[in-house]
């Protein structure tokens, strides 16, 4: 048992490093590292290893219990690793709100069954209408094909016919309602088992395509991002301060920039020489924009940098007076913003202070 625990010490230790390189990986920011669902996770499973530590003692025997059992969480762990894994679990995850509206509609149709259920067959099938609650248990073993047609049969023929022999003292109103009964029960089995239930398929189907897309979508971005790396010799650390300046200026979370988006920036540059055009860096933007989306990805936002650079070197050259490059310098002016207002009001202080 001694080996146990310390082997358990030994990961929850390698556990809590990990957290805290990714932790300081974020620089200033490190409330970034919640960005990724991921890493959230792996947050919550290394406190939940971690409180039981402080309370081992008196009545919290029960809470150290419980979070003992989220320690189980660690296997999903490997989800990150395995490719084909970590698509299915962020698959079911994604599917999760459209599987609650799925279910909200299940628990209306349920109830509407349930109580028709009631005002039809009540007196005649007490055991399995006689109350709501009851009535929508009974319902819900029909959906699942378990023996639904006994249940329909009591109320075709009767509860003296068909189905009450060891229950005889609880049928006293026997009333078959014949092809009514079958209407309803075949009815509720289309419905409610052929179509609602196989929504849940539907939408896993769905998610599990979308993603796949998904990781085709990132891996082929990386492949892009790699190609930009060689060709323009970039270092990890600038991409990576790039990708900070995309996801500040990425206002609707969409992993997209529209020029809408990117026009504060551009007001920035601006504000530095008055010989920087607009409508230059908006050719340039339809230029970028290969898929005519409208809107640009970050290895396009990558190139569009490089293309300001380009063009606008030499005007520049002289206010950097470090030769910096322009996607650098944007970085540093942008590095203590934290919103779009914040980025305009920049703008205008450095209008103020040109004039």
């Amino acid at each position: 048992m001694k080996v146990v625990h310390v082997l358990e010490d030994i990961i929850l230790a390698i556990f809590i490093i990990e957290l805290l390189v990714k932790v300081c990986a974020c620089g200033l920011v490190p409330l970034h590292y919640f960005d990724d669902p991921w890493n959230t996770f792996d947050f919550v499973i290394v406190v939940a290893s971690i409180i039981p530590m402080f309370l081992t003692v008196g009545s919290f025997a029960s809470i150290v219990a419980v979070f003992r059992l989220l320690r189980l969480l660690r296997v999903f762990k490997l989800a990150k690793q395995l490719k084909q894994l970590r698509i299915i679990v962020e698959a079911l995850i994604s599917g999760f709100s459209s599987m609650s509206y799925i279910c909200l509609i299940l628990m209306i149709f349920f109830y509407v069954y349930g109580i028709v259920g009631m005002l039809l067959f009540q007196s005649n099938d007490p055991i399995h209408f006689g109350y709501l609650h009851v009535a929508i248990l009974s319902l819900f073993r029909c959906s699942t094909m378990e023996d639904w047609t006994d249940i329909m049969y009591i109320n075709m023929f009767g509860c003296k016919e068909y189905g009450y022999d060891e229950f005889e003292h609880k049928c006293t109103n026997s009333k078959g309602l014949g092809y009514s009964s079958v209407f309803f029960f075949i009815s509720f089995i289309v419905i409610g088992s052929f179509i609602l239930l196989s929504l849940f398929i539907g939408v896993v189907t769905t998610a599990m395509s979308e993603a796949e897309q998904a990781a085709k979508d990132e891996e082929l971005l990386n492949r892009q991002i790699e190609i930009i790396k060689e060709h323009q010799n970039l270092d990890e650390s600038l991409i990576q301060k790039i990708y900070s300046l995309f996801t500040k200026l990425d206002i609707d979370k969409e992993g997209t920039l529209s020029f809408g988006e990117l026009e504060t920036v551009f007001k920035i540059l601006t504000g530095i020489h008055s010989t920087f055009d607009l409508n230059t860096v908006l050719e340039m933007f339809d230029e970028v924009d290969e898929d005519a989306s409208g809107v640009l990805e970050f290895p396009e936002f990558i190139t569009l940098l490089f293309k300001i650079h380009e063009k606008f070197l030499n005007i520049f050259r002289k206010d950097l007076k470090k030769n910096y490059q322009i996607e650098r310098y944007v970085i540093l002016k942008l590095k203590s913003m934290t919103s779009p207002v914040a980025i305009k009001e920049e703008a205008e202080e450095d209008d103020d202070d040109k004039e």
